[in-house]
């Protein structure tokens, strides 16, 4: 299965923040010092898609309740994120990124690369500033745990008239935030 979500968990009367990963036969709980397998049996509900929404989880070796909070998608993550990038909102964008965040543009022959979340903001708020109307439209998502591929159509206006090009983005999630993005066109 290998889904892994963010999600609170109330151990020892206190709430922690953790992840939750689905593996086989149980739910992997982390966060806060403890790390437990919770088998699905123990579970009162599981989304067949992989997501999380089970309530009041109990746990004999946790002695705790886990409530799983509702947990991001990568998908949702990288919707958020291109909804920041088509809205040119930097700040929105850096609510997105991992601090050690890495992009690679589509210069050829291998794509300029960026590493870091300060140096990938300035390179987007420089691109931004020369591409004023410039939209990604998805054309097909493709989310395979962590990993999610966009197929996208970009549109500007050049010289005066609408313009287009096709491409793709290699997207890594990690903790609820884009990790990597990794783009392609076509040429």
């Amino acid at each position: 299965m290998g889904a892994e979500a963010k999600c609170t968990a109330v151990v020892g009367g206190k709430k922690v923040q953790g992840t939750v990963l689905l593996e086989t036969d149980a739910l992997l709980f982390r966060g806060g010092g403890t790390r437990v397998s919770i088998p699905y049996a123990t579970i009162r509900s599981v989304k067949a898609d992989g997501g999380v929404d089970g309530r009041d989880v109990r746990h004999p070796r946790l002695h705790a309740r886990v409530e799983i909070m509702s947990a991001e998608s990568s998908a949702d993550v990288v919707d958020r994120f291109n909804r920041a990038f088509n809205a040119h909102d930097v700040d929105a964008l850096a609510d997105c990124l991992t601090d050690d965040t890495v992009f690679e543009d589509t210069w050829p022959p291998d794509g300029r690369r960026v590493e870091g979340k300060p140096a990938v903001l300035d390179h987007w708020r420089a691109w931004f500033a020369r591409n004023p109307d410039a939209t990604f439209d998805a054309e097909d998502t493709i989310v395979a745990g962590d990993r999610v591929v966009v197929c996208w159509t970009y549109r500007k206006m050049k010289d005066g008239k609408p313009w287009h090009i096709r491409g793709v983005d290699l997207f890594t999630v990690r903790d609820g935030k884009v990790a990597a993005k990794i783009a392609y066109v076509k040429g």
